[in-house]
């Protein structure tokens, strides 16, 4: 018989075949560590308990063994502020509060902070079941904590995120892609100016300026009789009475000589 190893107690046994008979799973929810009372021992398929449970702490996983159809794989972590004592048992319980199976382990020192020095501590165990339908396998992002070391390999990894690197690669742009986009956007804004419905509004507006400034040329044109922008040029009189027009025209309803230019 090997000095260490995992066993099913009597009472897991039971549970696994009933669960197979009756359609019902097995939910191992937690794992207890224990010191084994100070020393070695066998564990007996009798027991339901450790011999001296010193810590329980929820189940990460419960898996199926990569290697082999029927091999179980329960997974616990102990974290690094519980401690100060030696591990010399684990027992994996259910729901329910069943230990289903017992495992003993050379001794495993688990020290904390205060003591000099904190460690996380991976536990497993492996069993051999008959009927691993009656397994409820877990993995529960809920319950799993994340170790320093991962952490740590997950930060110096290259490979983290890969998602977030693609879209950060999409957006490396080289200097003459950008440019070629600076100029496409410089010839579409010119070839909306240049359309003929761009800009209505202000067009109108600089009409209407325009307008305006050429009635206020042609006043001062009027006032002055000087012929500014080559317009006609008006001398204005009350009555031709006494006075013999030899060139122009007088319009009697606004009582001006009219004269083009040259004339």
């Amino acid at each position: 018989m090997a000095a260490y190893g995992t066993i099913i107690t009597n009472l897991g046994e039971a549970l696994i075949a009933n669960g197979f008979l009756l359609s019902r799973k097995v939910d191992i929810t937690h794992m207890a560590i224990g010191d084994g009372g100070g020393g070695y021992y066998q564990p007996t398929p009798g027991m339901t308990t450790l011999r001296n449970e010193v810590a329980r702490v929820t189940v990460n996983e419960v898996a199926m063994g990569a290697d082999s159809g029927n091999v179980v794989i329960i997974t616990a972590l102990v974290p690094g502020d519980l401690g100060g004592f030696t591990i010399r048992e684990a027992g994996a319980y259910d729901a329910d509060g069943n230990l289903v199976a017992i495992m003993n382990t050379p001794d495993t020192q688990k020290v904390v902070a205060v003591e000099g020095a904190s460690s996380e501590l991976h536990i497993k165990m492996q069993l051999a079941v008959s009927y691993t339908d009656s397994i409820q396998f877990t993995s529960d992002p809920a319950t799993i904590i994340a170790t320093k070391q991962n952490i740590t390999e997950h930060n110096e990894s290259g490979a983290a995120h890969p998602e977030i690197w693609a879209q950060l690669e999409g957006l490396k742009l080289e200097d003459t892609a950008l440019r070629a986009g600076v100029q496409e956007a410089k010839a579409a804004l010119t070839a909306h100016d240049q359309s003929d419905g761009a800009h209505q509004g202000r067009i109108r507006s600089q009409q209407d300026q325009l307008s305006v400034l050429s009635g206020r040329v042609k006043t001062l044109e009027n006032m002055l009789t000087t012929d500014i922008a080559e317009n006609q040029t008006y001398l204005f009189f009350d009555s031709l009475d006494a006075v013999e027009l030899i060139q122009g025209n007088y319009n009697t309803a606004v009582q001006r000589v009219e004269c083009t230019k040259g004339v």
